[in-house]
């Protein structure tokens, strides 16, 4: 037990999420078994998608939240959902940035860092913009303790950060961000 404001932000989170995706699910049961509906089977798959989506958010958002702000609080719990869900996503319906990126973010939080790098990169290749895969990208390689590798993730991103944590790491690195 955290004892702590996000301990209790964690079970909120969980009792509303579990609430509405037990919903889509009930409706989704309903749907299936109504031989007159008119939704088609990719709707359903959409359905189906945004029940895994959120499951696989809300685990890897309370992984990550424990994670980094105190990498010794033990997160390890979520991570098998977050992945299951996650990886679940990438089955129903093509992966995109979002699902690819999170799935490097929860092999991040569980320190598989060459996974996390795998999928990573591959959101890289479907959108070189994507400041989010850079940023965590630039983690792992920091995590691995390999500065000239983040230098080298940092140097590629094609456009001035955003993200504060991500412009931080140009100030630790010394690496000039582009304009």
């Amino acid at each position: 037990e955290l004892g702590c404001p996000l301990e209790e932000l964690i079970k909120q989170s969980f009792r509303e999420v579990t609430q509405i995706t037990d919903l889509l699910d009930e409706i989704s049961k309903t749907i299936r078994g109504n031989t007159g509906t008119i939704w088609d089977r990719q709707t359903l798959r959409q359905l189906d998608w945004s029940v895994q989506n959120a499951l696989g958010d809300l685990n890897l958002n309370c992984a990550a939240s424990l994670h980094f702000s105190d990498p010794a609080k033990d997160s390890s719990q979520y991570i098998p959902d977050a992945l299951k869900a996650l990886n679940r996503c990438a089955v129903l319906l093509p992966p995109g940035v979002e699902t690819l990126s999170n799935l490097g973010t929860a092999y991040l939080v569980s320190e598989d860092t060459q996974e996390a790098r795998r999928y990573l990169n591959k959101v890289i290749q479907l959108n070189r913009y994507y400041e989010y895969a850079y940023y965590r990208l630039a983690q792992t390689w920091e995590h691995d303790k390999r500065p000239e590798k983040v230098a080298a993730v940092l140097n590629k991103f094609p456009g001035p950060p955003q993200i504060p944590e991500f412009i931080e790491f140009f100030g630790k690195y010394n690496v000039r961000a582009r304009d």
